[in-house]
């Protein structure tokens, strides 16, 4: 029970009053077209869009395994007109690891999926 002395708000309390529906994201991957092994990085990027409320979970994977570190680059979501959110993930890989012939997965969680979503991309399906 709350006295006047002591605060009922616990550190992370997070009230959230909205009459605005849950909605599940959907997924975008957008990978690299044509002869991709020109000049610089491979960019792999991962879309979520239409999702409310705020928070998903995006994560990669190099053929099963975690990736972490500077070559995942996750901004903050952004609302959009219609009250939902979109956000978006970008996997970049230099060319001798993207030649290797991995398997690059986005994994995308939201409280409103009763399963992740997930797309995967090689080398083999963009050329």
């Amino acid at each position: 029970m709350c006295s006047e002395t002591s605060d009922c708000w616990q550190v992370g309390t997070n009230l959230v009053i909205s009459d605005h529906p849950s909605s599940p994201p959907s997924l975008l991957l957008l990978t690299p077209s044509g002869s991709p092994l020109s000049e610089g990085d491979i960019s792999v990027v991962c879309v979520a869009r239409g999702f409310y409320p705020d928070s998903v979970t995006m994560s990669w994977s190099e053929n099963s395994s975690s990736m972490t570190g500077d070559e995942v680059q996750t901004g903050p979501s952004q609302r959009q007109a219609d009250g939902t959110f979109s956000q978006t993930s970008v996997l970049k890989l230099n060319k001798q690891r993207w030649s290797s012939g991995g398997t690059y997965t986005c994994r995308l969680s939201h409280p409103a999926l009763s399963t992740p979503l997930s797309q995967s991309t090689s080398l083999d399906q963009c050329v």
